[in-house]
């Protein structure tokens, strides 16, 4: 293993006699917690145990092999960064090429307050968005996890990595991001939570798995999840769920501002692995999402094995554009679904202000056995069956429903779903609309608030650009 060791700050004679004392001082102190440790391409781990909080850890530019760093003891107000090296002529890419398949490219085994963060840019990276630390595989040895974060790591936040899975043209398996570890059981260690997750600003694609998969399962009693935010990334052509988390039973946990496209496309996956999003055996927020192609539900918040013991898990699903749902394999396609296996937890949801467009069946599902809840000033266009599927216990509270054509959007063809003037569901809301829109546009922009995702904020704007993803 090489590592080199700098201590970047200095003070020169003529700064420390234009700065009082007291500063000085504490720039001084400081400074020597700001080292940075340089791993080489030739290294395949990293003891961070002698890394201390607020130092950072350097991937040199290039490829290399896949890497394990392990014992990071970071803080939340001084994390350890791990990051790519922006004085390097190149964003780091480590890959699998050979030992079998199975295992991990990049691993952090017991971090505590890290940030792996590939965003900083590098000699001619170019100016649109890049990603500093790219992770993927050559030959035929796919990983079981590009990206696994496991022991008992917690406070970790994930930036700036773009995940390439070779699939369908390589690999054969692979999860793209991974939280979890199967060895740690919730019973070994009481009070302890897996909390303080952040994933933002990832690309990942064309992984045989799950793109992005936080939390246990229920059945192998790990250790449970609080305080997750999943926002800002784009998962695109997944075998499995684009986004899946898992256990988050505490805590404010959020997935919002993801692009998810071409989920669940592997051949032979089960029931209840091909969504766009999944929030599962826990509660929270799913907002401001784009949603397109799923194999099942573009959305779903599903109660499976989570006893009837803990409360009603609440689930608030609003600002989501859900866009040709169950087109991918013999199942059926709903816009969003909220449920639970009888005789478990309960949800109580809230499905408000969404646009969904072309589900195989219906707009939303809520099942009987749900807790309760609303379905209020979505707009369901083009739905294969009943635009909404509840029982009474779901109030259902002017909802707009119909052909696409009924709609008033500015350019169904080329799936753009905001609305004209013109369109029925300008200024059609009820109370109680998302203070912003899909696009962040502040609501009501009229008299009251518009049904769906988007706020019609007048003619004359300039639509925003989709995302463009410029892969490095």
């Amino acid at each position: 293993m090489a590592t080199e060791t700098y201590m970047p700050v200095r003070l020169t004679t003529q700064l420390v006699s234009s700065v009082p004392l007291a500063i000085v001082l504490a720039l001084c102190a400081e400074s020597v917690l700001a080292a940075d440790h340089r791993i080489s391409s030739q290294a395949s781990s990293f003891d961070c145990s002698n890394v201390a909080p607020g130092d950072t850890i350097t991937l040199v530019s290039g490829a290399r092999g896949p890497l394990t760093i392990q014992s990071c003891d970071g803080q939340t107000s001084k994390p350890i960064v791990i990051r790519n090296d922006s004085s390097g002529n190149g964003p780091v890419v480590l890959a699998k090429s050979s030992g079998g398949s199975g295992g991990f490219v990049l691993a952090c085994t017991d971090c505590v307050g890290v940030v792996i963060d590939g965003s900083a840019k590098w000699s001619g990276a170019p100016a649109a968005k890049s990603y500093g630390i790219k992770i993927t595989m050559t030959g035929n040895y796919a990983p079981s996890a590009f990206l696994m974060v496991n022991g008992l790591s917690r406070f970790v936040t994930i930036r700036g990595v773009e995940i390439d899975g070779a699939w369908p043209r390589s690999a054969t398996n692979g999860i793209g991001i991974h939280i979890k570890d199967a060895t740690k059981l919730a019973t070994d260690y009481p009070g302890l939570w897996r909390e303080g997750l952040l994933l933002e600003e990832n690309y990942v694609h064309n992984v045989e798995g799950e793109g992005i998969y936080v939390g246990p399962n229920w059945k192998q009693q790990e250790i449970l999840l609080k305080n997750v935010v999943i926002r800002n990334n784009v998962v695109e052509d997944t075998g499995w769920d684009g986004i899946q988390l898992k256990g988050a039973v505490e805590g404010t946990n959020l997935i919002h501002h993801n692009v998810v496209r071409r989920t669940g496309q592997r051949a032979g996956t089960e029931a209840g692995q091909r969504h766009g999003i999944s929030l599962y055996e826990g509660n929270g927020k799913i907002f401001a999402n784009w949603v397109e192609s799923s194999g099942e539900s573009g959305i779903q918040h599903y109660l499976h094995f989570m006893p009837s013991s803990y409360p009603v898990q609440n689930s608030e699903i609003f600002n989501n554009v859900v866009v040709d749902t169950g087109l991918v394999g013999p199942l059926k396609g709903y816009g969003i679904t909220v449920g639970n296996q009888d005789g478990y937890a309960r949800p109580f949801t809230s499905v408000y202000n969404n646009t969904i467009v072309r589900s195989q069946s219906s707009g939303v599902l809520v099942s009987s056995t749900a807790a309760g809840g609303i379905v209020r000033d979505n707009v369901i266009a083009d739905a294969g069956a009943a635009p909404i599927s509840s029982s009474s216990a779901i109030a259902k509270v002017n909802n707009r429903s119909g052909s696409i054509a009924d709609m008033g959007f500015v350019d169904p063809t080329r799936k753009d779903f905001r609305l004209r003037e013109s369109s029925p569901a300008v200024d059609s809301g009820t109370n109680g609309a998302p203070p912003d829109d899909i696009d962040g546009n502040k609501r009501p922009a009229g008299a009251t608030a518009d049904q769906g995702a988007y706020e019609f904020i007048g003619a004359t704007e300039k639509k925003p650009e989709p995302p463009v993803i410029e892969v490095t």
